[in-house]
């Protein structure tokens, strides 16, 4: 989380790979006050090594699916 002043800003990590419909959403959350980091693959998704409190994930990805991102994602939790 991000502290805003005395609130908190909660981080969000939308993996989607239709740009515009990922855009979409990230607006939306971003007008209701979430920080938000909109990438488009598995790859892109093995770059990063910070960890967020919610994930939104896309099933069908152009090099994998978002179940093998939430099986990484519970790995690194352990």
């Amino acid at each position: 989380m991000i502290q805003n002043g005395a609130e908190y800003m909660y981080r969000i990590m939308l993996v989607e790979d239709d740009k515009e419909l990922g855009e979409t959403i990230k607006s939306l959350l971003v007008l209701k006050g979430y920080d938000v980091e909109l990438i488009g693959s598995v790859k892109e998704y093995n770059k990063h090594t910070e960890v967020y409190d919610m994930y939104l994930l896309d099933v069908k990805l152009p090099d994998g699916d978002g179940f093998q991102v939430c099986e990484k994602i519970r790995h690194n939790s352990d």
